[in-house]
């Protein structure tokens, strides 16, 4: 089986002018050499991940013990100052809660440039070549839509052909020869004598 592929950085490159960075100057005047301490403690937990950090409060108690005497507050102030001045994506951190930059993320893909694979990489801020981008949410993914001229209409009650039904044709009845005679003596239409009316007439 092969070795899954490393995200994580054993260490990764800082410039000897990072204090002379004008964001970092910025951050240590508002926040003293607290906001360089946070930062750089930042900068080894997202490096150790890969080249995001998605923050939540674990993360704070973890910083809160290995800087001792720092509040959440105080590390939340931290940074929000480290935001402002652009050290972190302002976009990510606010839509996501993510810590990153573009900065971060290019020494990262520079680390490790011989060990892309293809995988998706979420939150990316830098353009990669053959980068595979991170699917969207299954609650993201569009239905196909089915428009009511696709469906068929059923048809009419009245537009149903009835089954045919057959007709029997009936045959003549033999005319009774007394009526035929009676006919013929021009007393069509009376009854002869002795006869029955049918009004009359009932069954036994």
């Amino acid at each position: 089986m092969a070795r899954p592929s490393k995200s994580s950085l054993t260490y990764f490159p800082c410039d000897c002018n990072f204090f002379n960075d004008c964001k970092v100057i910025a951050l240590t005047a508002e926040c003293g050499a607290v906001g360089q301490l946070v930062y750089i403690h930042l900068l080894c937990a997202i490096y150790s991940e890969g080249y995001y950090l998605k923050w939540d409060r674990l993360m704070g108690y973890k910083l809160q013990r290995d800087i001792p005497g720092l509040s959440l507050d105080e590390l939340q102030r931290v940074i929000g100052y480290a935001v402002e001045f652009g050290l972190f994506d302002a976009e990510l951190w606010a839509a996501e809660g993510v810590l990153t930059s573009v900065g971060i993320q290019s020494r990262y893909f520079e680390a490790i440039k011989r060990r892309v694979g293809s995988d998706a990489l979420p939150y990316l801020l830098i353009t990669l070549p053959g980068a595979k981008p991170a699917a969207a949410p299954a609650s993201e993914v569009p239905a196909t839509e089915v428009s009511a001229a696709e469906v068929p209409a059923a048809a009419p009650a009245s537009e149903v052909p009835a089954a045919a039904v057959p007709v029997k044709e009936v045959a003549p009845v033999a005319e009774d020869p007394q009526r035929r005679a009676m006919r013929g003596d021009g007393t069509a239409g009376r009854p002869a004598a002795g006869c029955i009316e049918e009004e009359d007439y009932a069954p036994f």
